[in-house]
């Protein structure tokens, strides 16, 4: 039996050789045209899959209409660019308030309807007032010698220039004790007048001084104020033209 499938096996195979030498042509129709090939349109551009050639590349050259009715590929869309952070806005400093104002002068009644005016302002410790010493006369006089020898030196000295309305003022309790007094007048004027007349008899080193005393009047200090405050107390003292305003020092 295996010689007999030997056999068989071996007679299969020898067939199947002389076929494909074309020694049975005779015995099977012809399976294959080689003069077909020939009679196909551009064989020549026909190219194989995973061929090395791009998609569009391989499209045009063998159908260029077939490449031109396809659509072509949109560039990409650059994404819009991102706008700066706006600068945050710098906020405006606050104003400097007023160091100080200062009103008067203002008699006893004057200032009781200035601070009238004064008090919806609310400025509590902002606002002060103080006494202003009025000036009662102008004396001429010549300042203090320091003891009652120089006074008296000085007094004959008066005395050789044909000056004799004078005083030496020898209050201990004085400010000015031991100085000469030439004279109290009532104006600077009238005070300065005086000067000159003793200036023309050889007097050099006489002077004037006001002399306080009277009645004192009243000025007002408003300090730290806003600018709000301000034009406010611009509107009140307006009602005052007399009276002179000025800035002072903390």
């Amino acid at each position: 039996m295996m010689k007999f499938f030997f056999w068989l096996f071996l007679l299969g195979n020898g067939g199947l050789f002389a076929y494909h030498q074309g020694h049975l042509a005779d015995f099977f129709p012809k399976q294959h045209d080689p003069a077909r090939m020939a009679r196909q349109l551009n064989a020549d551009k026909i190219q194989l899959l995973g061929s090395e050639v791009p998609l569009g590349k391989e499209v045009a050259a063998s159908t260029p209409e077939l490449a031109s009715a396809l659509p072509l590929a949109s560039p990409p869309v650059p994404a819009p660019p991102i706008p700066a952070p706006l600068p945050a806005p710098i906020p405006a400093p606050p104003a400097a308030p007023t160091a100080c104002i200062e009103i008067g002068e203002f008699t006893v009644v004057e200032a009781k309807d200035f601070e009238a005016e004064l008090a919806p302002l609310a400025l509590g410790q902002r606002q002060s007032r103080r006494n202003v010493p009025q000036i009662s006369a102008y004396v001429v006089q010549m300042p203090p010698q320091g003891s009652k020898e120089a006074a008296d030196k000085k007094a004959s000295e008066l005395r050789n220039l044909k000056v004799t309305d004078f005083y030496v003022i020898n209050d201990e309790n004085s400010p000015v004790r031991w100085s000469i007094s030439l004279g109290v007048y009532k104006s600077k004027t009238a005070a300065q007048n005086q000067l000159d007349v003793l200036n023309r008899q050889g007097v050099q080193t006489a002077v004037i001084s006001p002399r306080l005393g009277g009645t004192n009047k009243l000025a007002y200090q408003l300090r730290n104020l806003s600018p709000d405050l301000v034009a406010k107390i611009n509107a009140i003292s307006a009602k005052y033209p007399a009276k002179e305003r000025k800035t002072c020092k903390l």
